[in-house]
């Protein structure tokens, strides 16, 4: 359906509702622009930046989150503004939509979101004293994620914006982890820490927040507990193809929760020039591809390989099998820009039982 049909279906129907297809189109949009930015992830990234020195314990994760096209955003603002013009209930529909100002959805907050797995933040924990708030905490064992926000006072104004804030760290029993956040208005902002090995005691424990300010003297410190409440499918050591063997790839586990799907493999860390091998996305058996949502890398001892653990997208309900997509990527010296030579899909079958436990 093109955006005149749209247009149409808009007019003549109930200004109070916001028609499936154009949900569908406003996700096809996001998605067409994730999936031109995944595109984008390897053949973009320079050889001085592909290449981490042996010393440096973590890998960044470079490739992930590129930046959009300006045709892909110009296509998404003309999309949204048009819509927004002839329906009223189309800002209710945005919504759903996590994260909006990364420009990408995330099925696993909408899917926390559906199932009552969003924890809210203990009342006792609150504090009149700190300025800043957490509430919404998702926790599936993959990934932590809430929602951190600048209270109002009484009079209904800010008392902080988040222009105020200096520096955010979060830290588990003193130690300073590595956290994401994007901004979800102009008062909040979506946070989310997936680097699980770090935590002692994995299915309870409590982070603490520490945020300074332009103009406080000592930080706030926001206490954060954090307990699983999902029920998880781990498939150990899944058979890997020889095509992808002969590179060095192997599968340590892959987690399947309501929120999240987890990879964790090991490969040869990427050379200088950028070549090397990579987990490019996940492909479901009706041809959707999962996005990764975060991820992390750690040099193993000896530094000759890279164990990763990327998240995805949690698949589809009802789906028995899926497709993780390695690309294999080779930089020539005399051009800065890393090429794909090779791409392998490995086919994963989901366990009956979940497989039937997601269709219900």
């Amino acid at each position: 359906m093109n955006e005149r049909n749209i247009e149409e279906l808009l007019r003549s129907s109930d200004s109070n509702v916001v028609p499936e297809v154009v949900e569908e189109r406003l996700d096809e949009v996001f998605r067409e622009i994730r999936l031109e930015a995944a595109g984008q992830e390897v053949g973009t990234l320079t050889a001085s930046a592909a290449g981490e020195q042996a010393g440096s314990r973590r890998v960044k994760r470079i490739w992930r989150f590129s930046t959009f096209s300006a045709a892909g955003l110009l296509l998404l603002s003309l999309t949204i503004a048009g819509l927004a013009v002839m329906s009223p209930a189309f800002a209710q529909t945005l919504q759903r939509f996590a994260a909006l100002g990364t420009m990408y959805s995330d099925k696993g907050i909408e899917e926390a979101e559906s199932k009552g797995l969003i924890q809210s933040y203990p009342s006792n924990l609150e504090s009149e004293n700190v300025p800043f708030g957490v509430n919404g905490i998702i926790y599936d064992g993959a990934r932590v994620i809430f929602d951190f926000y600048s209270k109002k006072s009484e009079s209904n104004s800010q008392v902080h914006t988040m222009e105020d804030i200096k520096n955010l760290s979060l830290l588990y029993k003193g130690k300073e982890l590595s956290m994401s956040s994007s901004p979800t208005s102009e008062d909040s902002k979506v946070m989310w820490f997936d680097h699980i090995r770090e935590i002692d005691s994995p299915d309870k424990f409590e982070l603490t927040l520490k945020v300074e300010t332009k103009t406080s003297e000592k930080p706030y410190e926001i206490k954060i507990p954090v307990e699983q409440n999902t029920t998880n499918t781990v498939i150990q050591n899944p058979e890997v193809p020889a095509d992808l063997q002969k590179y060095g790839v192997s599968v340590e586990k892959i987690i399947l929760t309501p929120i999240t799907t987890q990879v964790v493999y090991r490969a040869p860390p990427f050379k200088a020039s950028g070549s090397g091998v990579l987990l490019n996305s996940i492909i479901d058996e009706y041809g959707r591809r999962n996005f990764v949502v975060s991820g992390y890398g750690d040099f193993l001892p000896g530094n000759k390989e890279v164990r990763t653990a990327d998240s995805f997208e949690p698949l589809k309900k009802g789906a028995r099998e899926f497709k993780l997509r390695f690309v294999v990527t080779e930089s020539q010296e005399s051009t800065p820009t890393v090429d794909i030579i090779d791409t392998i899909d490995m086919t994963v079958p989901i366990p009956a039982a979940v497989s039937s436990s997601q269709s219900k």
